[in-house]
């Protein structure tokens, strides 16, 4: 289980019974940084996490809200797959997401932490995932919460459509 920082709407340990296994079949890195651009002082702290298993390098870059160091921008060079947030307000926005994602170059991209246009799920402040895709190349939408990926399948921008139900 991974947790990019203990805000209660994203984590859910105690909804986590763990195996037991100790023995992993791929490696993980850790890179922090802040949930905002004032390091931390309004939301805290953040974890970028690198999952390796010998074929596939994918990160997940939690709710970052800041700019990456060179350092870390370097770490996450010649990814397979990163997902990134696009909604902004509390992470970056659409354009830094953009910058960012050009900077690394990898093979996909998976927007995330954005309000969904379709059904308005969401709160108002947090940007729609479209504006983000419009600033990128090669964009589909996906249903379903999962992907297959190929080897000779270029780089692409994939929105996840998963479908949502509503708790009345």
């Amino acid at each position: 289980m991974l947790c990019s920082h203990e805000h209660a709407d994203h984590n859910f340990r105690g909804g986590v019974t763990l195996s037991g296994r100790t023995k992993t079949l791929f490696s993980i890195e850790k890179i922090h940084t802040w949930h905002d651009e004032v390091k931390g002082a309004k939301r805290g702290d953040n974890q970028i996490f690198i999952i390796d298993d010998g074929e596939n390098r994918i990160a997940h870059l939690g709710d970052l809200g800041c700019e990456l160091t060179p350092e870390q921008t370097k770490k996450l060079q010649n990814l397979d797959a990163v997902l990134v947030p696009v909604g902004g307000f509390y992470t970056i926005d659409a354009g830094q997401a953009a910058e960012l994602v050009k900077s690394l170059n990898p093979r996909i991209v998976v927007p995330m932490h954005y309000r969904s246009g379709r059904d308005q799920y969401g709160y108002d402040v947090v940007g729609t995932v479209d504006v983000f895709t419009k600033l990128m190349d090669s964009v589909m939408e996906v249903p379903g919460s999962e992907i297959e990926t190929t080897d000779e399948q270029g780089a692409q921008v994939v929105v996840l459509q998963p479908m949502m139900k509503r708790i009345s």
